[in-house]
């Protein structure tokens, strides 16, 4: 799949050059319905990359030349669905050959993210650094796999005052998973957190 918590280095001939701050905004309604389309895809690449064809095979990563991946800021305020196979509701990725950036995801209150069937996360970060996912009083994360949450090798700090739905796994680095008062965590068969805590200060519903 094109779509992975894995940050992958296709190649050694990738020019040269950080990749600038990518800024997405959703006010609106944004929705998918094939396979693999995310209804929003953020990726800052530094060293050349992005969407690579290599050996017949589609991957998302860098090229491999000398470079920062940059900042990656999404900030949802409406609906972001994606109802294909392996289609995220929210892909972001930062990467490059010399390391990445942060990578911030925002719900504000009434936003409502839905990720699609098969390997899809309502919400999937791959790369970055000291990540985050913040999400609102009101708003809402789920996916039609059941796969709410996903991350890789950064460190993910997730705060919820929303509603999560599903199973959460949040890769190998440094992360945290707080239910902030009036939040509702929902929690699927799997809460993989890495080296990572979970704190309740809300409701947490096991098996939802």
């Amino acid at each position: 799949t094109v779509f992975s918590v894995s940050t992958a280095t296709v190649g050694s001939q990738g020019g040269t050059g950080n990749g600038g701050t990518a800024n997405v905004i959703v006010n609106g309604t944004v929705q998918t319905t094939g396979a693999r389309a995310a209804a929003v895809s953020a990726q800052s690449i530094g060293g050349g990359g992005g969407l690579i064809q290599s050996g017949g095979v589609t991957l998302m990563g860098s090229a491999g030349g000398a470079g920062t991946g940059g900042p990656v800021n999404v900030t949802v305020g409406g609906t972001a669905i994606a109802q294909g196979l392996d289609s995220p509701g929210i892909f972001a990725l930062s990467a490059g050959g010399s390391g990445a950036n942060p990578i911030a995801i925002t719900l504000t209150g009434g936003a409502s993210v839905v990720g699609g069937t098969g390997t899809a996360a309502g919400i999937m970060l791959s790369g970055g650094t000291n990540n985050t996912i913040s999400i609102a009083a009101s708003a809402s994360v789920g996916a039609a796999s059941g796969l709410a949450i996903a991350a890789g090798a950064g460190n993910e700090a997730v705060s919820t005052a929303g509603t999560v739905t599903g199973n959460v796994q949040l890769g190998s680095g440094s992360n945290s998973f707080t239910t902030q008062p009036g939040g509702l965590f929902n929690a699927g068969q799997v809460v993989d957190l890495g080296n990572g805590v979970l704190v309740n200060f809300g409701t947490l519903s096991p098996g939802g």
